[in-house]
């Protein structure tokens, strides 16, 4: 059975090599009834007593379940032939708290920033130096795919014209129709309608509306009285 660490993220002693190792271990080999330290040593070079760690990652990025069982996405790292996306994704969804903040940044932040904030989840400093480590080697084995800067791109549309936004699907419009009958009568005693039409978008407010009534009435309907 996988031994889960007490903290919330994972921690090993492993670097970028020793997992990019394993991952190519789990594509090349059988899938296995169940994971364990049994299952490592299977390799020489997984042998060191800190090597039951790593069952515990794998756990963590749900490539097995609690039982060491593998789960759908083991078959999906050993099969799909772009890996590195295989554990972007279950990297986003694994640290989906640090990605949710940063976005395919959090892979940019360097050492410090990321001994800091596994600190804040409660990990020791010797700790959040492991877990800081065992990040940005994963980050380097994976590959991510633009959907949350895309994602990021809209809201900052959205903030730069909220108005827009808030107001929704384009709505049937309500329409007033006003027809001013201008008899203009020349020589030739012909008649000239003038027909216009206002419409008036839903998020108008009531007093916004009466203004355009009252201009109507002002400019137009006064100046059509006075010229018949």
């Amino acid at each position: 059975m996988a031994r889960r660490s007490k903290y919330d993220y994972p921690y090993t002693e492993a670097g970028k090599g020793k997992l990019g190792n394993l991952f190519r271990n789990i594509r090349e080999s059988a899938i296995p009834d169940k994971v364990d330290t049994n299952w490592l040593r299977r390799w020489p070079e997984f042998r060191a007593a800190h090597d039951h760690l790593l069952v515990s990652l794998l756990e963590f990025l749900n490539l097995i379940d609690a039982s060491g069982v593998p789960t759908e996405h083991w078959s999906a790292l050993k099969k799909d032939r772009l890996p590195s996306k295989v554990l972007g994704h279950l990297m986003r969804a694994s640290y989906k708290s640090i990605f949710d903040q940063l976005g395919k940044k959090a892979c940019d932040k360097d050492t410090p920033y990321l001994v800091e904030y596994f600190m804040g989840t409660g990990a020791s400093k010797n700790m959040a130096r492991k877990m800081a480590a065992t990040f940005k080697a994963l980050c380097a084995l994976s590959e991510f795919d633009d959907t949350k800067s895309d994602d990021s791109a809209k809201t900052h549309t959205a903030e730069a014209s909220p108005a827009k936004e808030r107001r929704g699907p384009a709505a049937e419009p309500t329409q007033q129709s006003i027809t001013v009958h201008n008899a203009l009568k020349s020589q030739s005693c012909v008649e000239l309608h003038i027909d216009f039409q206002i419409h008036i978008t839903p998020d108008l407010e009531e007093k916004q509306i009466e203004k355009i009534f009252e201009s109507i009435a002002k400019y137009i309907l006064k100046s059509a009285v006075n010229d018949g």
